[in-house]
C-alpha cells in the first residue's frame, strides 16, 4: 500500500496508529452521500459494485468459492444465515464451472445480491462516524442502522485512488443483521423457514442446493 493510500483521508496531520478521530461535517456528508450512492448502484446496476469496494474482496470471494465447493449441510448450518443463503443461491444458480471462472469480486457481489441486499437496502443507513488508523490505513468507521436504530455491525469506508470505497465485509455483516431481524419479525426466529421461503423451490432443488458442488447433484 502506498503512502497516499495510507493517509488519504486524514485531511491534515496523519493520525497515530490506533487513535480515533472525528470527521468534519463536510466529510460526514461525503460518506453519507457515498453510502446512498452505493445502495442505489447495487439496486440498479449491481454488477458494477465491486469497483466501489476495498479491503478483503479478493480473500472473501475465494472463501465463498471454497465454501460453495465443499460444505455439507451440517457445515453450512454453522455459517451465518446470510452466508448460507448466498452459498445455497450460488449452488442453485451457477454451475461449478461458472463459479470457478468468476472473479472473486464478482462472487462477493453475487453473494450480497443473493442475500437480499436489493430488498432491504432502503432499511439500512449509517450512524455516528469515527476515523481510525489501522493495518489497512485510515478508514471511516460507522455502525449500520436498521430502520433508524443502530446495530452492532460496523461498516468501513476509505478513499482509494481519489474515490470513496466501502469494505464488503461490513456489508455482509449488514446482511446478517437484516436476516436476523427479518427472521424474528416474520418467522419467529425459525431460520429454516426463512431459507425455505426465500428459495420457494421444489424439494429436489433444495436438496441439490444443500450439497457440495461437483458431486453430480449440482
Amino acid at each position: 500500500m502506498s503512502k497516499d493510500d495510507d493517509d488519504s483521508i486524514t485531511y491534515g496531520e496523519p493520525l497515530p496508529e490506533g487513535i480515533v478521530g472525528k470527521l468534519a461535517p463536510q466529510q460526514e456528508d461525503e460518506v453519507h452521500d457515498f453510502f446512498d450512492q452505493y445502495k442505489k448502484t447495487f439496486v440498479e446496476d449491481w454488477p458494477s459494485t465491486p469497483s466501489m469496494t476495498f479491503g478483503h474482496t479478493e480473500t472473501l470471494g475465494e472463501e465463498f468459492r471454497e465454501a460453495a465447493r465443499i460444505l455439507d449441510p451440517d457445515g453450512l448450518r454453522k455459517e451465518p444465515l446470510a452466508t448460507r443463503l448466498a452459498i445455497l443461491s450460488m449452488r442453485m444458480e451457477w454451475s461449478l464451472e461458472d463459479l470457478e471462472a468468476a472473479l472473486p469480486t464478482q462472487i462477493v457481489t453475487l453473494a450480497m445480491e443473493c442475500g437480499m441486499f436489493r430488498n432491504m437496502s432502503e432499511s439500512f443507513g449509517i450512524g455516528e462516524m469515527d476515523m481510525e488508523k489501522g493495518p489497512i490505513g485510515v478508514v471511516v468507521v460507522a455502525p449500520l442502522t436498521y430502520e433508524g436504530v443502530e446495530t452492532d455491525y460496523l461498516v468501513r469506508f476509505a478513499v482509494r485512488d481519489g474515490e470513496w470505497k466501502i469494505d464488503p465485509v461490513g456489508i455482509l455483516a449488514c446482511l446478517e443483521a437484516f436476516m436476523k431481524q427479518y427472521c424474528e419479525d416474520r418467522f419467529r426466529g425459525d431460520e429454516d423457514a426463512l431459507i425455505s421461503a426465500y428459495f420457494a423451490v421444489s424439494p429436489e432443488d433444495m436438496e441439490r442446493a444443500w450439497k457440495p458442488m461437483g458431486t453430480g447433484t449440482a
